[in-house]
């Protein structure tokens, strides 16, 4: 299967027994309901369904977009582009082994 993200786990967003989240690649086509595979610990795959997908930025607020717009103006360029990702929530639904503890920083995410 083919990897089309990594698991994120950080402090405000931890991964729980209940849920995840992971980036994917800007232009992957992906669905509310798609069902998902992360690699787990000993050899077992967690299976997991996409809940929510959003588009993240470096820009600190709304504002920020606003005023790199030139205050604004539709038809302004960025002088510099912002880092972006998209980010999906997904809830676990199984895993291979019965094994029910939070999906680790980084593993692998496939479509299942």
């Amino acid at each position: 299967m083919e990897t089309i993200g990594k698991i994120i786990a950080t402090e405000k967003q931890p991964s729980t027994i209940e849920d995840f989240t992971f980036w994917t690649k800007k232009d992957l086509k992906l669905k509310p309901f798609d069902v998902v595979a992360v690699e787990h610990i000993q050899n077992s795959k967690t299976f997991g369904v996409v809940e929510e997908i959003s588009h993240m930025t470096d820009s600190p607020s709304a504002l920020a977009g606003f005023i790199s717009s030139d205050f604004g103006d539709v038809n302004a360029e960025e002088n510099t582009l912002r880092i972006g990702m998209n980010y999906v929530k997904a809830k676990v639904v199984c895993n291979t082994s019965n094994i029910y503890i939070p999906l680790q920083n980084n593993s692998r995410v496939m479509l299942a």
